[in-house]
């Protein structure tokens, strides 16, 4: 594994709901020592991919970890509620109870959207035009390899088929 892969496989550790892969099983000791090294790799990432200064990372990080947290937060509601809705489905509750978790559904999704744009808004004063194209597309493939990153494991997990 390349140091880079490694580096993603810390922040994914980080990054990933709590309860949802073997390094936050490990105890609160190692799950925060591993978040400080994916700190440390998102504030390299920001300083290399994105050519930002020390000060603008002590600003761009906080906003940053706050935007992924407030996904992390919402993603944990939507498997809630899609599962309530799932259930109540499968029971044959009444529309009246449909509706209403769907319409909770909904303004979970326009609250995450809401938060999000709200983070990037604060992230993007703090930075020039192309500072802000480049903080996306770092965001973009961040995502991209923890999903992928998370894939893996769980397939591991399955075992061979």
């Amino acid at each position: 594994m390349t140091s880079r892969t490694v580096g993603f496989v810390l922040l994914m550790a980080a990054l990933a709901p709590a309860g949802g892969l073997r390094a936050q099983e490990a105890g609160p000791p190692r799950r925060a020592a591993i978040r400080e090294q994916a700190k440390a790799l998102l504030a390299a990432r920001l300083k290399s991919d994105v050519g930002l200064s020390d000060a603008q990372v002590a600003e761009v990080l906080p906003r940053i970890e706050s935007i992924e947290e407030a996904r992390r937060t919402s993603r944990r509601a939507r498997v809630r509620l899609l599962g309530d809705l799932r259930r109540d489905l499968n029971a044959g509750a009444p529309d009246a109870t449909l509706q209403g978790s769907l319409d909770a559904l909904d303004r979970l999704e326009r609250d995450e959207d809401r938060a999000t744009r709200e983070g990037l808004e604060k992230i993007d004063a703090a930075l020039t035009v192309p500072q802000r194209v480049r903080v996306r597309f770092l965001l973009v493939r961040l995502r991209g390899e923890i999903s992928r990153q998370i894939e893996s494991i769980r397939e591991g997990r399955r075992g061979p088929r």
